[in-house]
């Protein structure tokens, strides 16, 4: 199969940043309430992507973020998560990350790499960042704590994946 003339494949790391509990906030405290608090994380992860690549999209109260390797992913949510952490009108954050080929096509990201990166942060708790040996590599080599998971399924992925927890902001 042919690919599009739109479309390019590519490396990247691709990380899905999402707030724990958003659904919760706009049941308890209303929907106007649950867009503040959104107003709040968007703000965060803008300032947090400041000379670098925009959001690639928002899906809701969740970000899907590229980089162009681990190292720049680590440095951005590093900064991004500790800010978080920091903000008392903003709930815990759940990260996944994922390094590989992807396809990018009208300005997404398309492929495995994407899809996995999805599926770890699904299983991430609040304020856990969640992520694939690339990933896990990089940030030990900067002496960021890093505890390997083991195997682990992920939904709709074949075969399972090595998963580790990585401590940007303690």
């Amino acid at each position: 199969m042919e690919q599009a003339e739109d479309s390019a494949k590519a490396s990247a790391t691709v990380a899905f940043v999402d707030i724990a509990g958003f659904s919760a906030i706009a049941d308890v405290y209303g929907d106007a309430a649950a867009l503040k608090v959104l107003d709040v994380f968007e703000a965060m992860v803008r300032d947090a992507l400041s000379g670098y690549e925009p959001p690639i999209k928002w899906i809701g109260d969740e970000a899907m973020l590229s980089f162009p390797d681990p190292d720049t992913a680590i440095q951005v949510l590093g900064t991004l998560s500790q800010a978080c952490r920091k903000e008392p009108r903003l709930p815990l954050t759940r990260t996944g990350l994922n390094h590989g080929p992807v396809i990018l096509r009208a300005g997404d990201l398309f492929g495995s790499t994407v899809n996995i990166a999805a599926r770890i942060a699904a299983l991430a708790s609040p304020g856990q960042l969640l992520a694939t040996q690339p990933i896990a590599e990089a940030a030990a080599s900067r002496g960021i704590l890093v505890r390997d998971l083991g195997m682990v399924a992920l939904r709709s992925v074949a075969g399972a994946v090595a998963l580790y927890e990585i401590e940007l902001a303690p």
